[in-house]
């Protein structure tokens, strides 16, 4: 017996929607609903022999939509995880604050660049927290078509900026490929990329899944940007483990990301040379080791809370403003730098709360998206800036000043907001829904 087209149900189903504020849950809802009514109309239709009759007792037996309604209202309200945000904010603010004194020692345009971004951002932010996400899964082959066109377009058309690849410039502002385009596959690859029973069955899909998450990798080697591929394979990593493929797999896809990341940096003399900078500063104190040897200088002078008394940073010649970190623990002290990177945590923190929270998988995937992106970009930022990880092109997310990263964060929040919104939501397709 299946009712979609019957008046009565479709009536009921309707008026129980009605009082459900949370209308991106209204679909679900009615799935449902539906299961339960067909089986109490089956029950019904064995004593009646009444298909009409059965369906009307069925609704019967259902109860009052007003009251399921108000009911399912309660238990699927949408609630936004304030948390998240204002701890954002926070680290904005710390940014601002850190910029603002770096601008008196360098240039004022860090300042006025990092506020116009973040506001740029928070729009971005409140658009995302609205936008109907689920047009992602429905155009997830476009966008990892896109994503590929935008990698091989942007390798003959693109601007240099500080030595990276820049697409798109207008002005004084330019769209980072480096920090868009793994984020826009990522996205297509929570739905492109299926549970791991789907490759179980036949060897040839997992040829398809090795196309399509390894060619993007190789091409991504051609952006220069090795923090860039880092996102982009720790991202595929962090999906697959969600998608329950097994151990053995991972380790299979981490040996390909070792040759990846062997193939990128043995690729052009100065990435060597970068690392010979990192291992022995000495060696280069005024070559590969000069950035390495500065940093050192800044955290060794300074203080447990205050500004370092024995330094002057006007002698010290690194943009500050790529080191904030290093500088907050310069100007502020050692306290202040551990509160920077204790509220860094905390926002990753409610991040994997919200991840763990959320019941439909594709919605996680998205999530862990986010979770893994920011992940990858504080922790790193954070080595960089303590000087025990090689040099990336990084920025620490919501402190940094980069305009094209600010951006993109906020909206990857707003997607978790988003997300969030309908945590209650589970996967409708995999639904007891009668047949």
């Amino acid at each position: 017996m299946r009712l979609e087209n019957n008046d009565l149900v479709i009536n009921y189903l309707n008026n129980v929607c009605s009082n459900v504020k949370n209308k991106k849950l209204h679909k679900e809802i009615k799935e449902e609903l539906l299961c339960h009514i067909e089986e109490s109309a089956l029950i019904h239709l064995k004593i009646e022999n009444d298909e009409n009759i059965a369906i009307k007792k069925a609704l019967e037996g259902m109860g009052d939509y007003k009251e399921i309604g108000e009911s399912l209202n309660k238990v699927h309200k949408p609630n936004t995880e304030w948390s998240i945000i204002i701890t954002a904010i926070i680290i904005s603010l710390i940014g601002i604050l850190a910029l603002y004194y770096v601008s008196n020692i360098q240039s004022p345009y860090f300042l006025s660049r990092h506020i116009t971004f973040s506001i740029i951002g928070l729009i971005c932010f409140l658009l995302a927290s609205y936008f109907n996400y689920s047009k992602i899964k429905t155009y997830s082959k476009y966008i990892y078509g896109f994503s590929i066109f935008l990698i091989i377009f942007g390798s003959f058309f693109n601007q240099y900026i500080n030595g990276i690849k820049y697409f798109f410039t207008i002005g004084s502002f330019s769209i980072n490929l480096a920090e868009l385009i793994p984020i826009l596959l990522l996205l297509s690859l929570c739905d492109l990329i299926k549970d791991f029973s789907y490759y179980n069955t036949k060897k040839f899909n997992f040829l398809k899944l090795l196309a399509l998450t390894i060619l993007p990798g190789f091409l991504l080697t051609y952006l220069g940007n090795l923090f860039c591929v880092m996102i982009y394979l720790i991202g595929v990593l962090a999906i697959l483990k969600l998608k329950g493929f097994k151990n053995k797999y991972l380790i299979i896809s981490l040996l390909v990301i070792f040759s990846l990341f062997a193939m990128f940096i043995l690729s052009t003399p100065y990435r060597l040379y970068g690392i010979t900078g990192f291992l022995n500063p000495n060696l280069d104190p005024y070559g590969s080791g000069y950035v390495y040897t500065q940093i050192k200088e800044v955290l060794e002078n300074s203080v447990l809370l205050g500004q370092a008394p024995n330094l002057d940073l006007h002698s010290i010649n690194i943009s500050l403003s790529d080191f904030i970190l290093t500088f907050i623990i310069y100007k502020f002290g050692y306290l202040a730098g551990f509160f920077t990177v204790a509220i860094s945590c905390l926002l990753l923190l409610k991040i994997s709360k919200a991840l763990l929270k959320v019941k439909n998988s594709y919605n996680q995937s998205l999530i862990l998206v986010v979770l893994t992106t920011l992940s990858v970009k504080f922790i790193f930022g954070i080595l960089v800036n303590l000087g025990i990880s090689p040099i990336f092109d990084i920025a620490i997310p919501f402190l940094n000043y980069g305009g094209t990263s600010a951006i993109i964060n906020f909206i990857l929040l707003g997607l978790v907001i988003n997300i969030y919104k309908v945590k209650t939501l589970t996967d409708i397709e995999n639904l007891n829904v009668c047949k």
